[in-house]
């Protein structure tokens, strides 16, 4: 970095001091660029420039520079405290640039690299706090410590850690077990619910010891999200918003926004579900067959669910903000909490000439073992091609510190007015591809609640949870009525006042809740395969 450079304003790497009234302050900075929390590698706090403002009103550095006395006492000054009150201590490169016209006074110059360590500052009245840069501010990491200290390795990945409240009573072991089975393993499936029993030497194991030195058994966080049974009661941010716009912004008068839980395979396999309908054909008759533009997809599927998986695997799980994917009629928008891992540039990795490291890799390494995600670094490179190959048009990449989006163009606008769904035509069937996802999912949890409470229910429940599974929202209607058969034979039953099941029901009030929200997805269910809807008593 270059003098012109530094003097020409304050950033992420350079911090401007007039006198250094308070070399505590100078000694704060320097940490802040040690710890490097936001991977720009380290910086120089500058001694003898005074701030002013130019006439457009910005910033702008008027060198004074420092006597002789007040250079050699800041410099002493700041390098003792780098070694006493600086843990691990810091030893700042320092050098000095001449004020021009002044040959008695110098610009002292502090810098230092991205470290390896956290670095702590430890005032003489013993408080002790890390510090971080942001922008060109110096401030107190706080609650973003935990942040630090994983960025640093001293405390490992946020999602190889444990949550204080989960048991394992909290994982959906049928669904986990379905996982490994399908899996070529070199042991057995048991194994793998064990502490230290690992998939390969850098993916953490999917059960632990809780830090204490407990013999207790508990899921690794981001087996929580995998195979939880309700992730978003740990992690509030655990989980999506899908929201759809008439028009090309939020300005319409009319949208729909529909919040969804569950583990992250089936929040992915959801909000693909309910983009099924913005992703259509585009049909053209007014174009030649032989110039293949007549019948146009609108979107890649695959290019959209490259970037909602990325969305969760590179997101940030510390926030509570959700991931969100917003339909308008020209483009599908994914945004994701937390912003890059570290810095990089939207043209480098539009071109695909960067390389993107995973935030929680052993979240992404059962994505990729599960067939949702690419290996390291593909993705994006996927998405930009295939929105190309589709759409004509590369997709928009808009970053900040706090969250990263996605907005991938459609080949043309869609054609389904919001306010005129009633009149889509029936093949579509909006009710299933909205509606499935959501009552597989509920039932799955009213399963959990009610084979918990009498384990004699299990075989029942899981013949109609897999009856369920079976269809999609491509099924015809024929294939549909026969799990909805017996999800309403079983909805009556549980609607029995007289049964020992709603007996069972009624002392839980998250199962009294999921069965009338099952029960009205139901019989919107009913009335399009034309079967008996659910008694108003029981909704």
């Amino acid at each position: 970095m270059d003098w012109n450079q530094l003097v020409q304003r304050e950033s992420a790497r350079v911090e401007w001091k007039e006198n250094v009234a308070n070399p505590q302050n100078a000694v704060k900075t320097l940490c802040a660029f040690a710890n490097d929390f936001q991977q720009v590698g380290g910086g120089r706090v500058l001694c003898g420039l005074k701030e002013e403002k130019n006439e457009f009103g910005e910033p702008m550095a008027v060198v004074v520079g420092l006597d002789e006395k007040r250079f050699k006492e800041i410099k002493n000054k700041v390098l003792d405290y780098c070694h006493r009150y600086v843990d691990p201590p810091l030893t700042p490169e320092v050098s000095d640039y001449p004020v021009e016209n002044n040959a008695s006074r110098r610009i002292l110059v502090f810098a230092v690299t991205s470290s390896r360590y956290a670095h702590r500052y430890r005032t003489k009245k013993e408080d002790v706090n890390y510090y971080i840069r942001v922008n060109d501010e110096t401030r107190p990491a706080d609650g973003l410590i935990p942040q630090l200290l994983e960025r640093k390795k001293v405390w490992p990945p946020y999602l190889d850690q444990t949550h204080p409240d989960a048991t394992v009573d909290d994982i959906d072991i049928r669904a986990l077990k379905e996982f490994l089975g399908k899996k070529k393993l070199p042991q057995q499936v048991e194994k793998y619910l064990e502490p230290d029993t690992r998939f390969r030497g850098d993916v953490e194991c999917l059960v632990t010891h809780p830090p204490g030195g407990s013999n207790q058994v508990v899921p690794r966080n981001f087996t929580l999200l995998l195979f939880g049974r309700e992730p978003h009661h740990f992690f509030r941010g655990a989980y999506a918003i899908f929201s759809v716009y008439k028009g090309k912004d939020k300005s319409s008068p009319r949208s729909q926004r529909f919040v969804l839980y569950g583990p992250i395979p089936a929040l992915i396999r959801d909000l693909m579900a309910r983009l099924q309908l913005y992703m259509g054909m585009d049909i053209d008759k007014t174009q030649n067959f032989q110039s293949g533009k007549m019948n146009k997809w609108r979107f890649s599927e695959q290019a959209i669910q490259e970037a909602i998986v990325n969305a969760f695997v590179h997101r940030d799980y510390h926030s509570h903000e959700p991931v969100r994917v917003t339909a308008f009629e020209d483009r599908i928008d994914i945004t994701n909490p937390g912003g890059p891992y570290a810095p990089i540039n939207v043209e480098d990795l539009r071109k695909g000439e960067i390389f993107t490291a995973w935030r929680n890799p052993s979240l992404a390494w059962f994505m990729v073992e599960m067939e949702y995600a690419q290996n390291e670094g593909q993705g994006i490179r996927a998405i930009v091609r295939l929105t190309k190959d589709t759409a004509g048009k590369e997709p928009e990449f808009h970053i900040s510190g706090h969250w990263f989006q996605v907005a991938i163009p459609a080949y043309n606008p869609l054609l389904v007015n919001l306010k005129q769904e009633a009149a889509v035509p029936a093949e579509i069937n909006i009710e299933i591809t909205t509606g499935l996802p959501s009552i597989q999912f509920d039932f799955s949890e009213l399963r959990n609640i009610l084979g918990k409470a009498r384990p004699e229910l299990i075989e029942e429940l899981n013949r109609i949870e897999d009856s369920l599974d079976e269809v999609s929202a491509t099924s015809d209607k024929e294939k549909l009525k026969k799990p909805f058969n017996k999800l309403g034979r079983f909805l009556n039953k549980l609607g029995d006042e007289n049964s020992d099941i709603n007996k069972i029901l009624k002392g839980t009030q998250s199962g009294i809740e999921l069965a009338q929200k099952i029960g009205k997805t139901y019989n919107q269910f009913a009335q399009l395969l034309a079967l008996p809807r659910v008694p108003e008593i029981f909704l």
